[in-house]
């Protein structure tokens, strides 16, 4: 059982659930390979099946690692425990919206209160803020390349999608390099000393999302997540420099359509300049590509 769900754990992990879906679904496969060699029924919750469903497909990639029986009684379950959609019962609610970035007198409480807090979490917290990085980039970085910044004072490190990224060895790096415990590989292990692995009870994500939401709590941000701290740099970026291609080269974006869709936060003003850049430019790739030349 224990390596069943290892493997099924490193499987989830591979396809980029975050590390509190993957306990969740670990859960849930315990629960329902207990049940079946028991005989008894299944529950019918929706994390259950989610998580059955998880299992079967991965048990189909690799027959090996779940007994037969287990699998032909979790995927007749499965197939027919398929909830019925039916007509919502009374009128809907309506959800508050909540502003997708911080506005500027929160940003700066946020920011001045994580970088006076001395907890190894506000160091990965002010990088984040300052450089739009995601935060798992950041914990992915490893000893050697902070090691060679603070000699060539640039960071080199891998973002997501295999993307190379290169920043200034500014202050929040510089700091978060001067806790850095000699044993630690990654910025991950800072937090999570000697277990980064998927089965962690307390995973480094998890401790830094909680730190945040003391933050959130302490200065009366509401709906405060750490993806609201990248939106909130770039927002602040494009109204700053109104250019597309700039911005899209300091968070690591692919193309500027993906930084475009951050301009709706923009001062009017400015997103018609912006619109205009992303339109020059697919008129220019287009055009290259008429003529025969490479983009």
């Amino acid at each position: 059982m224990d390596q069943l769900l290892n493997d099924f754990a490193a499987h989830l992990t591979v396809e980029g659930y975050a590390q509190s879906t993957v306990r969740t679904f670990l859960r849930e496969v315990r629960l329902a390979i207990a049940l079946v060699q028991k005989g008894e029924p299944l529950p019918t919750r929706i994390a259950l099946r989610a998580a059955v469903g998880h299992l079967v497909r991965f048990a189909e990639a690799q027959p090996a690692a779940v007994p037969g029986p287990v699998v032909a009684a979790l995927n007749a379950w499965h197939a027919a425990s398929k909830p019925q959609r039916g007509k919502r019962a009374g009128p809907r609610k309506r959800r508050k919206k909540v502003a997708k970035s911080v506005d500027d007198a929160a940003w700066a409480r946020l920011c001045s209160a994580i970088e006076a807090d001395p907890a190894p979490e506000s160091r990965i917290l002010e990088v984040i803020c300052a450089t739009g990085a995601r935060i798992g980039d950041v914990l992915g970085v490893s000893r050697e390349r902070m090691a060679l910044a603070a000699r060539t004072g640039v960071i080199d490190y891998e973002a997501k999608g295999g993307v190379e990224r290169r920043l200034l060895f500014s202050e929040p790096w510089q700091r978060l390099w001067s806790i850095w415990p000699r044993d630690a590989p990654c910025v991950a292990a800072i937090l999570c000393p000697g277990n980064v692995s998927p089965l962690s009870g307390d995973c480094a994500y998890q401790r830094v999302h909680r730190a945040l939401r003391r933050f959130a709590a302490e200065l009366g941000i509401p709906g405060l997540h750490l993806h609201r701290l990248r939106r909130t740099l770039i927002v602040q970026a494009l109204r700053e420099t109104r250019d597309l291609e700039a911005v899209r080269q300091l968070v690591g974006h692919k193309n500027l359509a993906t930084t475009q869709g951050y301009a709706d936060e923009a001062r009017p003003e400015d997103v018609a300049v912006l619109q205009q850049q992303l339109r020059e430019r697919f008129r220019e790739a287009h055009t290259d590509e008429d003529s025969g030349e490479e983009p």
